[in-house]
């Protein structure tokens, strides 16, 4: 007989530490004791095994308002998960998540990378090259730079930007 959910769950995961059920309601529990240190281990290993897990995405968020921003960072968490979709193939679920991360953060570079390549992959081609002519010019470096000969302009590659 276990007296609360979390002992439950920490003994789940000693007997299997893979068990993402286990990580996952454990991480839920601390956060219910707002034991947040203890719950975020277990949300960024939950992450590191399984970086499309929405849930455990969410709840570091939530770690992150409670420890004094005034919202969590959807449209940080909206750019990731339009990665980990675009990486498993599910380019119209990647791009409907990186337009909502844009919607909230227009100047995010990275999003517009990672926008260009999941748009280049549905064939959509003038709505990829504004994205990244978006990504250019938020790249671009300081004029200075740019007149010594330095003006490599990075261009989105096959592993999406995080």
């Amino acid at each position: 007989v276990w007296k609360d959910s979390v002992s439950l769950w920490t003994n789940a995961l000693a007997v299997d530490s893979s068990s993402h059920p286990a990580r996952v309601n454990l991480a839920a529990g601390l956060l219910k004791l707002s034991r947040d240190d203890d719950a975020m281990i277990h949300l960024r290993e939950q992450l590191a095994r399984h970086s499309d897990d929405g849930v455990a995405r969410f709840n570091l968020d939530q770690v992150v308002k409670r420890r004094g921003s005034s919202e969590p960072d959807m449209a940080h968490f909206h750019n990731n998960l339009g990665a980990d979709l675009f990486n498993l193939g599910r380019l119209e679920e990647a791009a409907y998540h990186l337009t909502r991360a844009l919607s909230k953060a227009p100047d995010a570079a990275s999003t517009h990378a990672n926008l260009t390549a999941v748009l280049l992959g549905l064939g959509r081609v003038e709505e990829a090259r504004r994205h990244h002519d978006r990504f250019l010019a938020l790249s671009r470096p300081p004029r200075q730079a740019r007149s010594r000969g330095r003006d490599k302009r990075p261009t989105p590659s096959k592993s999406v930007v995080r």
